[in-house]
């Protein structure tokens, strides 16, 4: 999220996070050590933030963390203080040690002055979401690096940092409730704007790659629109998308528009997103031409294809390496729209960008390997 997000909304944050915990019922505690409490002190201006603030365990020295959080001493010594696995354990041994607690946020950070010069400016958040009592708790850690500035303004962009981050994973979770309550569409949005819904990428992002960046940088620059990723907590051949799942699968990215849906086909989500451009890769759009990826129980694939036609979207389509079950030949070679044999109807909705201007050279089954 841009640093110019903090000025803006400097008053709004504890005032949004405050409303997302009562809404989905949940209790937030902190561990914080370069922030040393300031987080806490802006909740703590609301007025009835107790009902679902735990509190805060400023653990500024290292033997604090040992004392209070029982962080071992070998984790300190091995990583170092500032580092992600220490934050992941801030979070979850202050959200173990916190009955009441089932949101947890901690923030370990490096603002200088004289700070060494590989973590100058560099802040670890770990959060950690409560599961069900016969599951271990998620726990997640994301990272930036602040911008050169004095100590006290540092200090100020670490505290708006952690607390943008645990108003993203109480949007997540406060949209996973909505969906669950069949709303058909939930927008995360980094700045708490809204989105135009007419540049939509579909996809699972576990994790978002540099692929996926580059198409939506060339997305943007053929268009004129801005990209807006799509996440479905329901999938044709996976299972549904928990909400911690998707707490830890959205949260980390930071500085993106979300679209959360309970679409699994592009069918519904031409629905949902009517005049739309979904930007695919040539596997995906392969896939929607075969009739063998559809049940037989339910839209047959020109059904489907007449659904999403009739809904005004259209497909921006990107080439790639094909794997084996989706071309004749025995071994990946880069496909784009053109090498496709799809129907007729699907190729009309359907424009191509050159591999001139993209080409990715990995196979859809390796981009899928990430993404389970």
């Amino acid at each position: 999220m841009p640093d110019s997000l903090s000025a803006a909304t400097d008053g709004l944050l504890p005032d949004r996070i405050q409303q997302l915990l009562e809404a989905n019922q949940q209790q937030l505690v902190l561990a914080e050590s370069c922030t040393a409490g300031l987080a806490a002190a802006r909740l703590g201006r609301l007025p009835g933030i107790s009902t679902n603030f735990c509190g805060s365990a400023v653990v500024y020295q290292e033997g604090t963390k040992q004392d209070w959080l029982d962080l071992p001493a070998d984790l300190l010594s091995d990583h170092g203080a500032v580092s992600e696995p220490v934050a992941g354990q801030m979070a979850a041994r202050v959200l173990d040690r916190t009955s009441a607690a089932t949101l947890a946020l901690s923030i370990t950070g490096h603002l200088g002055p004289a700070a060494p010069a590989d973590l100058d400016g560099q802040v670890f958040i770990g959060l950690a979401l409560q599961q069900p009592t016969d599951q271990a708790p998620t726990v997640l850690v994301i990272g930036r690096r602040l911008e050169p500035a004095g100590r006290e303004d540092r200090q100020r962009m670490a505290t708006d940092y952690l607390l943008e981050t645990t108003l993203r994973a109480l949007q997540v979770l406060d949209a996973c409730r909505q969906l669950g309550q069949r709303e058909s569409r939930s927008l995360i949005s980094p700045d708490g704007s809204g989105a135009d819904d007419q540049l939509v990428f579909p996809g699972a992002f576990n994790p978002l790659h540099d692929g996926h960046r580059e198409m939506m940088r060339v997305a943007e620059q053929l268009t004129g629109s801005q990209v807006a990723l799509e996440i479905s907590l329901e999938n044709v051949d996976k299972p549904a998308l928990q909400a911690a799942e998707a707490v830890a699968r959205v949260v980390p990215l930071e500085a993106d528009m979300i679209w959360m849906t309970r679409a699994a086909t592009f069918a519904e989500k031409a629905e949902l997103f009517p005049g739309s451009t979904f930007v695919v890769g040539a596997d995906t759009i392969a896939r929607i031409g075969q009739p063998r990826y559809y049940d037989t129980d339910s839209l047959s694939c020109e059904q489907a294809i007449e659904k999403i036609t009739a809904s005004n979207c259209r497909f921006l389509v990107f080439g790639r390496l094909l794997d084996t079950e989706l071309q004749a030949e025995e071994s990946p070679r880069f496909r784009g729209l053109d090498d496709l044999d799809i129907p007729g109807s699907l190729r009309e909705i359907s424009e191509a960008v050159s591999e001139q201007e993209f080409r990715l050279d990995m196979s859809s089954r390796q981009l899928r390997a990430g993404d389970r």
